[in-house]
């Protein structure tokens, strides 16, 4: 039988190195595809991995039980982005919408489906940049609620968790986020005709 997530911490406290680089291997993915999303760029979003699974080992004593162990690593990743953000004072340029995390199809939520034109091909690359261009214009906290809702599934408990807000606080960036989007993106549910 698999060890739970919060087992898997708990064995780690008790100095079980295995039980650690599970919880590595069960998050390890997800977790830099999150990061590369929010930061923009692999290289800071692999510094990020780094830093995030150094504060989940230094404390994992302080991760308290009935807990859930994946809104605590994504609070201490969101954390470590907003702070790796703030210090760069720069903005990314872009960001992939595919291949990192446990969904390497999400942009299908924001881009349509089409049986392939001649020109398809150019025209979704297209279309893919200006999403991506959209999503990186979103400040921080509402990138990071939009990207841990729809592209990693956390429900609004668990984001709010992960972002140390209320649940309300993350609805009002999603709705934000939404909304700013449709502003930056007014054409793209015409371009699907």
């Amino acid at each position: 039988m698999q060890k739970t997530d919060e087992d898997l911490i708990a064995a780690h406290v008790q100095g079980d190195q295995k039980a650690f680089a599970e919880l590595v291997n069960r998050y390890g993915k997800l977790l830099l595809g999150y990061l590369v999303r929010i930061s923009g760029s692999r290289e800071q979003a692999e510094d990020m991995f780094q830093e995030t699974f150094l504060r989940v080992h230094s404390k994992a004593t302080t991760f308290r039980e009935g807990s859930k162990f994946k809104p605590w690593l994504f609070r201490i990743a969101t954390n470590i982005s907003i702070d790796g953000i703030r210090k760069s004072k720069r903005r990314p340029v872009t960001v992939p919408l595919e291949g990192h995390g446990d969904n390497p199809g999400a942009e299908s939520d924001i881009l349509p489906s089409r049986s392939p034109l001649p020109d398809d091909g150019a025209m979704a690359s297209e279309r893919k940049q200006i999403v991506q261009g959209a999503i990186n214009a979103l400040p921080t906290r509402q990138r990071a609620a939009l990207v841990l809702s729809y592209y990693h599934g956390l429900t609004h408990k668990e984001i709010a968790e992960a972002m140390q807000c209320a649940p309300g606080t993350v609805k009002t960036h999603l709705s934000r986020a939404l909304v700013a989007l449709a502003k930056l993106l007014p054409d793209m549910e015409g371009e699907t005709a």
